[in-house]
């Protein structure tokens, strides 16, 4: 998602150069052509304009640092257990618990949630910014456990840039590699309530 939306906002900006030195040759050649490319332009605008609003919002809703929360105490048990139970993936729990004591929390409205295909329960911009973990009313309602399991979830995309292959609960989750959980967040979320909860 982040390096699609680099090379959206890449292509706009050379669009937009590309009209501000050629705009007289294009508007002489093809006027309606012009017309055209303008509106497109004004439409991105708007959408770059609409994203970077949503963005805001997220940014300006009530955040503490994560070790404040009742849920890290409890995360950071089930991360001592996994690495005792799975010695194997010690490096990974070392850049999840990382994460843990290094981020801070946004508890964000639902009406302030970045257009997603869902609303999700947390989320995460690893690539933009690796010090924030922004929570939804659903992670506000689950219990200590589950919203522990969450976090150590959302830190497994910023601690060691892990994907979304699939979530637990979908079926392609039980048909994914080794190489594929070795990479899937949801997969060190399982992997902790098989072993620790």
């Amino acid at each position: 998602m982040d390096w699609v939306l680099c090379i959206y906002f890449t292509c706009i900006l050379v669009i937009g150069i590309f009209m501000l030195l050629c705009w007289r040759d294009i508007q002489r050649e093809d006027p309606h052509a012009f017309k055209y490319i303008l509106c497109l332009m004004f439409l991105n605008t708007g959408f770059i304009l609409q994203f970077c609003i949503s963005v805001y919002l997220v940014y300006v809703s009530p955040h503490s640092d994560l070790k404040l929360e009742p849920a890290h105490h409890t995360a950071e048990d089930l991360l001592e257990c996994a690495r005792f139970r799975l010695p194997s993936l010690t490096t990974q729990w070392g850049q999840i618990d990382a994460c843990l004591n290094s981020v801070d929390i946004y508890n964000v409205a639902k009406g302030r949630v970045p257009y997603l295909r869902f609303v999700p329960t947390a989320f995460v911009f690893p690539k933009l910014d690796q010090h924030s973990v922004f929570v939804t009313p659903q992670y506000q309602s689950l219990s200590k456990t589950n919203q522990a399991l969450v976090l150590i979830h959302e830190c497994a995309h910023i601690g060691f840039g892990a994907v979304d292959h699939a979530y637990r609960w979908q079926a392609s989750f039980q048909f994914l590699t080794e190489k594929q959980h070795y990479e899937n967040a949801d997969s060190f979320m399982d992997a902790v309530l098989h072993y620790c909860v």
